[in-house]
């Protein structure tokens, strides 16, 4: 199944933002992220992998690097809420079994595919003189967010757009979509989906999400 292959590596880059060691992120100290506040939460996450990332065992994308990595951006991604969003209409037609099954499968072909070493070894690449800016935040009542970022990546005229849909979570804002440079990764997702089910029904679906996933993880040696 195809993706598209830049927001692969753009997320892998902002999960792994400093792997290189010598990238910059455009940030200072901040302050402990206030519930009510997603900016500030998405920045004080920003500067946990930031650190995660400086630590000896992400110089070569390590599977113990990639664990971190893994349980800091899985406290701010609502990977059910964006599951039934890639679906769509056909979210419905599964019974509850269904639904937790293709979240979970959902959840593994997103860490098999932004955490992959190869992905990582791209974002490794690409990190030197990288700079997050964090422009705003843009609320929707008191439950949903978005904060838009720029990436600044070194050799590129013009810096690429990641803004982050959230939906508050008790204390946590999690996000639940990202645009790159205007790309929904939902919408990518939801649009794949579809055409499977359409043309040949939900389990082939299933079948081609698993696949991939082996795939990915066989190249991992895992």
């Amino acid at each position: 199944m195809a993706m598209i292959r830049k927001t692969c590596v753009v997320i892998a880059l902002l999960a792994a933002i400093s792997v290189a060691g010598s990238g910059g992120l455009a940030l200072g100290g901040e302050p402990a992220a206030a519930p009510s506040d997603p900016m500030v939460q998405m920045k004080a996450l920003a500067n946990q992998i930031l650190a995660a990332a400086n630590q000896p065992e992400c110089k070569s994308a390590s599977p113990a690097c990639r664990e971190k990595l893994r349980s800091l951006v899985e406290q701010h991604w609502d990977i059910s809420e964006m599951a039934r969003m890639a679906l769509g209409v056909h979210w419905k037609g599964l019974d509850d079994n269904e639904r937790q099954h293709f979240a979970k499968l959902f959840a593994d072909l997103t860490e098999a595919i932004y955490l992959s070493r190869s992905n990582l070894s791209k974002a490794q690449g690409a990190t030197k003189d990288v700079k997050v800016e964090f422009v705003r935040e843009i609320r929707d009542g008191d439950d949903y967010s978005q904060v838009n970022t720029y990436v600044t990546l070194q050799g590129r005229d013009k810096p690429i757009s990641v803004n982050y849909r959230l939906k508050r979570d008790g204390d946590v804002w999690k996000a639940y979509d990202v645009l790159v440079d205007g790309i929904s990764i939902v919408s990518n997702y939801r649009n794949q989906f579809s055409r499977v089910i359409n043309n040949k029904g939900y389990p082939e679906l299933v079948r081609q999400l698993q696949q991939k996933i082996q795939q990915v993880n066989a190249s991992e040696g895992t």
